[in-house]
């Protein structure tokens, strides 16, 4: 089903219009996160969060530590996606350190995600 929508002009990284913040397929991928990604799903920091893929995480914070608090759906951020009902890893991840763009005016350089 998911090909023969693709085939016919469905976008695979369209987001819904929730007031709280937009979901998307790798929001809720229903054990599919392999095959949607094949075909082009973007990953973001939630997906990465939900699905444990630490390296990849790691990879987007290092390129922009905003994408840390970005709120996703519901108005969750990465942390709150992947530890309130994604990946159970997430729960006792590998430390990611940042400086959330607000906490670097503070003087709070350096902290640990929490």
């Amino acid at each position: 089903m998911i090909d023969l929508l693709l085939r016919s002009g469905a976008d695979i990284n369209v987001r819904s219009r929730h007031w709280a913040g937009g979901f998307g397929a790798l929001d809720d991928d229903g054990g599919l996160a392999d095959f949607l990604i094949a075909r082009g799903a973007r990953i973001d920091a939630h997906a990465t969060a939900r699905l444990g893929m630490f390296d990849k995480l790691r990879e987007l914070v290092t390129a922009d530590p905003t994408v840390i608090a970005a709120r996703g759906g519901d108005g969750q951020t990465p942390l709150s996606t992947g530890t309130g009902g994604g990946h159970r890893s997430s729960r006792r991840g590998p430390r990611i350190h940042v400086t959330h763009p607000a906490e670097s005016k503070k003087g709070l350089q350096n902290r640990p995600a929490e």
